[in-house]
């Protein structure tokens, strides 16, 4: 039987998830960004795809979800869904960094010829989600994928990647915070390469793999999302004594 692994993103807008075949290396998705509404549409997405697929929970051999960082919610939606399946099915769990997923989404478009760079050898792929103001979750990976700059929060500047582009890198920017970046780095246009590439359980799959292949699993009862930063409640602007 061929092995499945089920694939959950959830660390952005994006509500995304996949069942991908390993063996033959096929990929049924479904997704929506037309709303925030992870707790309703994820939980919907997993029952199509795997009716559509002829599977039950106890035959797939792995869920892989975003670990972050991201948007707490999402993250808290994705990792609930992903323990739930996979003590139900006594299945192991997979955590992605949600930054390289997307690298391996720059890396997939790279490979299939729609994402052409001039020189690949130096480039590398800056992954970003917008935190909101003028601040990202960020990480940079090479063409391979090996992470140059560990995921961190950061506040953007002139000079968040002087490093990269003094060393004569072209920066590939990926991720709801790849416009706001490409705006502070203005004065660097010729270094940038800008894409519309969002999360997608997609950008899972390769990394599920190897994580599977190389028994690089979790602890289902002890593992949580990597959120980088603590989570602020906001006080409602409406009263609940309506004073």
């Amino acid at each position: 039987m061929a092995s499945n692994i089920l694939l959950l993103e959830s660390s952005g807008s994006v509500c995304s998830v996949a069942l991908y075949d390993v063996e033959h290396d096929s990929l049924s998705l479904r997704e929506s960004s037309s709303s925030f509404n992870h707790a309703v549409e994820m939980g919907l997405f997993v029952k199509e795809l795997m009716t559509e697929n002829q599977l039950d929970s106890d035959q797939l051999s792995a869920v892989a979800v975003s670990e972050g960082p991201g948007s707490y919610t999402g993250l808290r939606i994705g990792a609930s869904l992903a323990k739930g399946i996979c003590y139900g099915a006594k299945i192991p769990l997979i955590a992605i960094s949600s930054l390289k997923s997307l690298a391996s989404l720059a890396l997939s478009e790279y490979e299939a010829g729609v994402l052409l760079l001039d020189s690949p050898q130096d480039s590398v792929i800056v992954s970003l989600t917008d935190a909101r103001r003028m601040e990202v979750y960020r990480a940079v990976y090479d063409m391979e994928l090996n992470c140059l700059m560990e995921p961190e929060a950061h506040i953007l500047s002139e000079d968040s990647f002087i490093d990269f582009i003094n060393a004569g890198k072209k920066l590939i920017l990926v991720g709801d915070g790849a416009k706001k970046t490409e705006m502070c780095l203005s004065g660097y246009r010729g270094a940038l390469v800008s894409t519309q590439i969002l999360p997608s359980a997609s950008g899972l799959a390769r990394l599920a793999k190897d994580a599977l292949e190389n028994n690089n699993l979790v602890d289902t009862a002890y593992w949580e999302p990597k959120y980088l930063k603590d989570f602020v409640a906001k006080q409602s602007s409406k009263s609940i004594l309506n004073q």
